[in-house]
């Protein structure tokens, strides 16, 4: 993988990982709706307005993959996840 989270970590410290504040309940689902668009990327967690995150897309070529961080340990269930493109 080109840009995994071990290489953006080291090469960009901070810049493709936030806080999210108020911090989500760890042993609850949350809502997560990521954006993506020509030039960035935004993620908003448990429907706030505004993103936690916002950072301009590794590429602009369509198509490609898409990766989930979940943490260590953990099993990463996901519910009801939509992908959608133009």
């Amino acid at each position: 993988m080109e840009n995994d989270w071990e290489k953006l970590r080291s090469e960009a410290p901070g810049l493709y990982e936030s806080d999210i504040q108020p911090a989500p309940d760890p042993n609850s689902w949350m809502h997560v709706k990521i954006v993506i668009d020509s030039k960035n990327v935004a993620v908003f967690v448990n429907h706030s307005a505004r993103p936690c995150m916002q950072v301009k897309r590794l590429s602009n070529t369509k198509g490609g993959a898409i990766g989930f961080w979940v943490g260590n340990n953990s099993g990463g269930a996901f519910s009801d996840l939509i992908i959608m493109g133009d």
